[in-house]
């Protein structure tokens, strides 16, 4: 039980490096189907529930830079390109 403690530990290392910042996510690596891990540990269930914390954190804050991005893609877009008209030509910034 203490080796497959300490392998299920040592496999959370590396997210819990990635999603503190400490170091660039690993490669995707093939992992157990949920059914062939059995339940958790009481003693990782803490970690584990931070990682998870950590991991929807970093969910939500990707999806908003996502949002933010498309919306300064639109805004871009919205501008009209060059013309080989002598008229001039306005941008509404005011809305």
């Amino acid at each position: 039980m203490e080796d497959e403690l300490a392998s299920l530990a040592a496999d959370l290392e590396p997210s819990d490096a990635a999603s503190s910042g400490e170091q660039r996510p690993s490669p995707a690596v093939a992992l157990p189907a949920v059914g062939e891990l059995g339940p958790l540990p009481e003693a990782l269930r803490e970690r584990a529930q931070l990682l998870l914390k950590a991991q929807r954190g970093a969910i939500a804050g990707l999806t908003h830079r996502r949002a933010q991005v498309r919306e300064h893609l639109d805004a871009v877009r919205a501008v009209p390109g060059l013309r080989q008209s002598s008229e001039a030509a306005y941008l509404d910034v005011s809305g």
